[in-house]
C-alpha cells in the first residue's frame, strides 16, 4: 500500500507539496499553541483541563479546515491537470494510473495538511495531561520548550532540505519563536 502511495506521489511530483504542507501547517499549529499558552497564562487560566480543551478544539478546527480546504483545492488542481493532459494526448485517462493517482493524491495531501498541526498541538500540550503530577506551571514551561524544540526540528529539516546549514535552519525557527514570545511580553500577554 505504501509503495503504491509513493508511486502515485512520484508520478504526480507531489512529494514537495507534502513536505511544504507538513512544515507550514506544523509551524502554524505550533505558533497558535504558543499564543494560547501565553494568552492563558496572562489571563491567569493555567488550568490543565481548560488548556487541553481550548487547544484541542483549535487543533480539531485546524484539522477540518486544513483537510477539507486542501482536499478541495488539490482535487480541483489534479482534475485540471488530467483534463489538460487528456487534451494534449487526445485520449481519455479514466482507467489509467494517472487518473487513479490524481484521485488519491489529493486525499494524501489533505491528510498531511490536516494532521500536521493536530500532531504538533498534541505533542506540545502533552505535559498538561500530567499536570496533576507535575503541576500546571511546570506543564506550561515544558510545553513551551516542546514548542520551541519542534520549531528547531522543523528548521533543521528545512536546512537539510535546502542543502544549507542544518543548525542555522533550526536556529532561524527558534528566533521566530523568541520573536513571538517577545511580542507577547510586549503586549502584556504573559
Amino acid at each position: 500500500m505504501f509503495e503504491k502511495i509513493r508511486s502515485y506521489l512520484s508520478l504526480l511530483r507531489a512529494e514537495q507539496i507534502l513536505r511544504r504542507y507538513w512544515v507550514v501547517n506544523s509551524f502554524d499549529g505550533i505558533l497558535i499553541v504558543l499564543g494560547v499558552l501565553f494568552g492563558s497564562r496572562a489571563a491567569g487560566v493555567l488550568d490543565a483541563s481548560s488548556i487541553i480543551h481550548i487547544t484541542m478544539a483549535g487543533a480539531v478546527a485546524m484539522f477540518i479546515s486544513g483537510f477539507f480546504g486542501c482536499y478541495l483545492a488539490e482535487k480541483a488542481e489534479r482534475e485540471r491537470e488530467v483534463r489538460e493532459f487528456e487534451g494534449a494526448i487526445l485520449k481519455k485517462l479514466d482507467k489509467s494510473m494517472i487518473h487513479d493517482a490524481s484521485t488519491k493524491v489529493p486525499l494524501f495531501i489533505a491528510l498531511v495538511d490536516g494532521l500536521s498541526p493536530l500532531v504538533s498541538v498534541i505533542i506540545i500540550i502533552s505535559p498538561f495531561f500530567f499536570s496533576s503530577i507535575i503541576g500546571a506551571t511546570l506543564a506550561f514551561y515544558i510545553s513551551v520548550i516542546l514548542a520551541v524544540s519542534l520549531l528547531f526540528v522543523l528548521g533543521c529539516f528545512l536546512g537539510k532540505l535546502s542543502g544549507t546549514r542544518i543548525l542555522v535552519g533550526g536556529l532561524k525557527m527558534v528566533l521566530v519563536a523568541l520573536f513571538v514570545i517577545a511580542l507577547m511580553l510586549l503586549f502584556g500577554l504573559m
